[in-house]
């Protein structure tokens, strides 16, 4: 009986020790998911303030650029088009002057579609719908297409982090539309409902769908679409591509007011 009981009280001991390794097991994996999980969010955050860090670069960058084309080329420009006109009253030759004077007014006018392109005056003071349409019109005037942005109205204002975001998201997807599409013309149209901001751009050139965008941000020359999918993830926003009938693409972009 004793050795039947000392067999019992080993096995026991042993279930023990067992159950005892595996709880120990179970609590050290625990631990090393969480201690993974704590380091990909870290990783994630210092991910996140690089790109911002880089993006918060950029626009810097294009504001000094904007500030100087707009103050010293275009002051430049500007007092070469009033010393022509001074020539204009002494020369043998008016039709030169007056040609030279076109062309120098054709200068200021690029310098300033430049700057707003770059760093939009409109934004900050008027809001993001005024913005846009500002900027359909430095494209209708380029001649490269027609470009309508639909009225609006009752838009809230969004902080101003968020509507710069979506300016560039916007100038991003015109510039490819430019670019590879072939389109004739875009038409925006900007609208709030239930909390979030849409912005729909139609056009009828070649488009893509949502599948082909994610491929795109793949491949190494879809920097224009990273800056895109890199914007988004700092508004939360979302982008989808669908084709509508055989002629017309359309790009939704839907943001959270914020």
């Amino acid at each position: 009986m004793e050795l039947e009981y000392l067999i019992v009280i080993a096995i026991g001991l042993m279930a023990l020790m067992a159950l005892s390794v595996i709880m120990f097991v179970v609590l050290h994996q625990r631990r090393v998911i969480r201690h993974q999980l704590e380091l990909n969010e870290l990783e994630s955050q210092k991910q996140m303030e690089l790109l911002q860090a880089s993006i918060q670069s950029e626009e810097e960058e294009r504001q000094r650029i904007a500030a100087e084309l707009h103050d010293d080329v275009g002051a430049t420009l500007s007092s070469a088009r009033l010393f022509l006109h001074q020539a204009e009253k002494y020369s043998t030759s008016p039709e030169l002057i007056q040609q030279s004077g076109q062309l120098v007014d054709d200068s200021i006018r690029k310098v300033r579609d430049i700057s707003h392109k770059l760093q939009p005056g409109t934004l900050q003071a008027l809001g993001l719908h005024t913005a846009l349409q500002a900027l359909s019109e430095v494209y209708k005037r380029s001649g490269s297409l027609k470009f309508d942005v639909l009225p609006a109205s009752d838009l809230p204002r969004l902080n101003a982090h968020t509507e710069l975001h979506v300016y560039r998201i916007v100038q991003e997807l015109t510039n490819n539309i430019v670019r590879h599409s072939g389109a004739t013309f875009i038409v925006l149209q900007v609208a709030g409902m239930n909390n979030e901001l849409s912005v729909t751009m139609q056009h009828d050139g070649k488009g893509m769908d949502d599948k082909s965008y994610e491929e795109f941000l793949h491949r190494k020359n879809g920097i224009g679409l990273k800056n895109i999918s890199n914007r988004l993830r700092f508004i939360n926003g979302k982008i989808f591509f669908t084709k509508q009938g055989n002629s017309a693409f359309i790009t939704e972009v839907q943001v959270p007011y914020q």
